[in-house]
């Protein structure tokens, strides 16, 4: 599984996933662990500084040894185009946790042409509700008609 966005969406699916024994685990992200990511992230002050995807990877890997984490500091947008067809490619199925709607687009994009199965967690804001009010769960599955992401998130 190739999880794209390690912070506290991310971070919390790959811990869950570890925990009922999906292996391996990918994990794509280009933040470090800020005093403002503690209160909701897997990961704690002896992390602060540290790669969000390099210290999860090594948490995951230490509480679950039978799960094979690795982690890439690395802006998914950012790899050549060969890298992320051959992680997309390598997963059964991608997450999109990042807050970077042109990042999930992308995903999007790669996943599809890939024909990869992927799924974009969410929790989103409009004016007229209150912040962080709208979760949502949206899976793109190539070839059983469900939208893109693109197509779904198109009203943001």
């Amino acid at each position: 599984m190739l999880i794209v966005g390690a912070g506290a969406v991310g971070g919390f699916i790959a811990e869950e996933l570890a925990r009922i024994g999906f292996s391996p685990l990918c994990l794509v992200d280009p933040d470090t662990l800020e005093v403002e990511n503690l209160v909701r992230h897997p990961l704690g002050a002896p992390d602060l500084g540290q790669s969000k995807a390099l210290a999860l990877a090594g948490k995951i890997r230490r509480d679950f040894p039978s799960c094979d984490a690795t982690g890439h500091h690395a802006d998914f947008l950012g790899l050549h185009v060969d890298q992320q067809r051959s992680l997309v490619g390598a997963a059964d199925v991608v997450v999109a946790a990042t807050d970077s709607a042109a990042c999930q687009r992308h995903v999007n994009r790669v996943a599809l042409a890939v024909g990869k199965p992927a799924v974009y967690p969410a929790i989103w804001v409009d004016p007229q509700i209150r912040d962080a009010e709208v979760g949502e769960i949206l899976w793109v599955l190539p070839g059983r008609r469900t939208p893109c992401y693109e197509c779904a998130a198109a009203f943001r």
